[in-house]
């Protein structure tokens, strides 16, 4: 069966215990930046917002959101790359974006590597903009690795944070 054709299959659902394993895998095999199953564990147990998403049972993606202060931090997003280029990718980062407007934070940040071109098209379509670089962020087999800081703003900043942005642009 082709991908496409179980578009009307997918679904998106909290992490449970039971999918760590299925995450782990995901990420061993779809980031050149791989986290240890120790840090899912401790973003899970630490109360984050872990999602899964799911073609039938079978769990082909996942997102984890930290939300405080009114900011969130997208912390890692992923998809199988045997399911990748049907549009979960997009559909798990919409509900993350949701998610964090329903919490009320009022910007999202996420670090993805300058090497990630298809990540930073995706980003870029949803509306976010490059903010800074982080040297050195990432550790690879061939060094370390530059990370694109990105920022989403999601709530209309109030008359007093216009002004203050439109002086800053102004220095």
């Amino acid at each position: 069966m082709a991908i496409s054709e179980n578009r009307d299959q997918f679904s998106i659902r909290e992490m449970g215990p039971d999918d760590l394993e299925q995450v782990g895998s995901i990420e061993q095999v779809a980031s050149a930046h791989p986290w240890r199953r120790s840090l899912f564990q401790s973003c899970f147990d630490g109360g984050y917002h872990c999602f899964v998403g799911c073609v039938d049972s079978v769990v082909v993606g996942f997102g984890i959101l930290s939300v405080a202060a009114k900011e969130a931090h997208l912390q890692n997003i992923a998809v199988s790359p045997d399911w990748q280029g049907a549009g979960y990718g997009r559909d798990l980062l919409g509900a993350l974006i949701d998610l964090a407007n329903e919490l009320s934070a009022r910007v999202i940040f996420l670090e993805v590597s300058v090497e990630n071109s298809v990540a930073l098209s995706l980003y870029l379509s949803k509306g976010f903009r490059e903010i800074g670089i982080r040297k050195n962020y990432y550790t690879t087999a061939d060094g370390k690795k530059d990370a694109r800081i990105m920022r989403l703003n999601l709530a209309k900043t109030s008359g007093f944070e216009m002004i203050t942005e439109m002086i800053r642009r102004s220095d």
